[in-house]
Parts: structure tokens; sequence; C-alpha cells
């Protein structure tokens, strides 16, 4: 899995992630097995159809729940690798996936902002007292 991760404006990443074929047509193999268990298609029993017709009938459906488990892995991976913590949910954009080809998709997460703290120490604070 390649990550490129570019600082942009204030507190804001901008996530490269290209996830490998291999892994994308392995995720399709076990998606496509726990279709096949329920799958009805006519003349077939189920969990009996050909991978072909499983991929006719509920390609678009396989293709979806790939992306659900691909990218948020992905997602996170890119973020150990670079000790980011984020505020709130990225923004997932630019998602490219293609039959035997790599899934590629770009994010961008905001984090806190750092702060640098200079010598606050040794202010002199007066207080008021109050009556009462």
């Amino acid at each position: 899995m390649k990550t490129k991760i570019k600082a942009g404006d204030h507190c804001e990443y901008h996530i490269e992630v290209d996830i490998p074929s291999e892994t994308v047509s392995k995720a399709f193999d076990e998606v496509y097995k726990e279709i096949k268990k329920y799958a009805k298609i006519p003349g077939f029993r189920v969990g009996n159809a050909p991978q072909d017709l499983l991929e006719r009938y509920h390609g678009k459906d396989a293709e979806e729940e790939v992306l659900k488990r691909l990218i948020p892995d992905g997602y996170q991976y890119a973020l150990k690798e670079k000790k980011l913590q984020p505020i709130g949910l990225p923004d997932i954009s630019d998602v490219v996936m293609a039959k035997g080809a790599n899934l590629t998709f770009k994010a961008r997460v905001e984090v806190r902002p750092e702060i640098n703290l200079q010598s606050y120490k040794g202010i002199a604070v007066k207080k008021k007292k109050s009556e009462i």
C-alpha cells in the first residue's frame, strides 16, 4: 500500500492512497464468496451459481462492498504511517477502481493545530480582592 501525504493550508492534510491490485482482487474474491452463499440466480441452487453469473447479477453490490472494506483500511493505514489524529471525518474523493487495477483515492482531513507557547511563566498577575 502506497501513501502520499501533503500538508495543506492551516491544519489540513491531503492524503493519496494506492491499494495494490492483489489486495483488491483478494477482497473481491472474499465478497463473492459471501454473496454466493445467499444469491438466488435463476436456474441454480443457492450457493451453486458460477462466478461469471455472480459478477453479472451482483457486480455493483460487490464493488460497493469492496469499497466499504478497502477505503477505511487504506485511510487508517495512512493515518498510522504519518501518526495523524484527525478531528473529524475525512472528505474522500477521486475514487478510481477498475477490475485488475489498483484502487486509488484521495482524502482531505483536518487535524488539531500545533500551538507553541512561549515564555508564559513569570508573568505578573494582579488579583483583585473582592469584599463580601
